[in-house]
């Protein structure tokens, strides 16, 4: 029984997919034409479809679960300790600074920003701030190095 349910909510899932790959399809020829009527200048990122593995599913094939798919994620993790200090510095920078802000003048993707940020929260190097519009913004506390 649970496996019918697992099989069924699959299913749905690739049925929603392939409902959804013409929008995903018009929004790279959007971004394209977008950047080519720009100054050359990147449209806002997306995440990477992964064809491969949507591909082996119409075939029928099952993905094995409990674990990330190999080579997801795209790119190398940040040595212990250099996101930290590369958020701090911005902090103490630019105070009231935005996780969205932050995100873009480190290069860091703002998921593990937004994360790190809360630590800092928590350990009590930085505080938070409300600003105009809802924002919350980032302040460094006084006596942190």
């Amino acid at each position: 029984m649970p496996r019918d349910l697992l099989n069924r909510i699959e299913d749905e899932i690739d049925a929603r997919l392939r409902e959804l790959n013409p929008l995903v399809s018009e929004y790279d020829r959007l971004t394209e034409a977008r950047e080519s009527l720009s100054d050359g200048a990147p449209a806002p990122e997306r995440r990477a479809r992964s064809t491969s593995r949507t591909a082996s599913r119409r075939a029928g094939a099952r993905q094995p679960r409990g674990g990330r798919a190999a080579g997801k994620g795209g790119g190398k993790r940040a040595p212990r300790g250099e996101n930290r200090a590369k958020l701090l510095a911005v902090v103490e920078e630019r105070p009231g600074v935005s996780v969205g802000e932050v995100a873009q003048a480190t290069g860091i993707k703002k998921p593990i920003v937004y994360s790190t940020m809360y630590k800092l929260v928590e350990t009590g190097e930085v505080a938070k701030t409300n600003l105009e519009g809802g924002l919350t913004g980032f302040r460094r506390l006084s006596g942190q190095e």
